[in-house]
């Protein structure tokens, strides 16, 4: 990763997190000595993040089915984190169980096996889809 390249991850690492100290850079990206407390952690904590926060593009066939999903309301999409290789959307914000994988307690959930929603990984789970349009709804 450039420095241009880490930089603008790093502000859109920042710009994704509504509360700083629930961010992996918290205490890393300002202190009183300067910009950078510790920056070769800050570079490891924005190289981490930014493999499991893609910049996701879609194409009119996923905004499509995603506004479908949206529609039937269920806005959450997750994949699972084992050999079933499903996506699952779900009414509320799902959980990730302890154990297997798998994430729970979403209300009422569909699942799907579909090459349309190639961009979820188990890493990015869970999204909410309307965030995904971007306001394009």
């Amino acid at each position: 990763m450039d420095a241009v390249e880490f930089l603008k991850e790093w502000d859109r690492m920042c710009k994704s997190n509504e509360k700083c100290k629930e961010c992996d850079g918290y205490k890393l990206c300002t202190s009183e000595e300067g910009i950078c407390s510790n920056c070769e952690e800050l570079v490891k904590a924005v190289e981490n993040w930014s493999k499991t926060n893609p910049v996701i593009i879609l194409t009119e066939q996923q905004k499509t089915a995603i506004r479908g999903r949206i529609a039937e309301g269920f806005p959450w999409l997750v994949r699972e984190g084992n050999e079933y290789d499903r996506v699952w959307f779900f009414e509320n914000e799902p959980k990730l169980k302890k154990s297997g994988g798998i994430y729970t307690d979403g209300g009422q959930c569909s699942d799907v096996v579909s090459k349309v929603y190639d961009f979820v990984t188990f890493e990015n789970s869970p999204l909410y889809l309307p965030d995904l349009l971007g306001g394009e709804e």
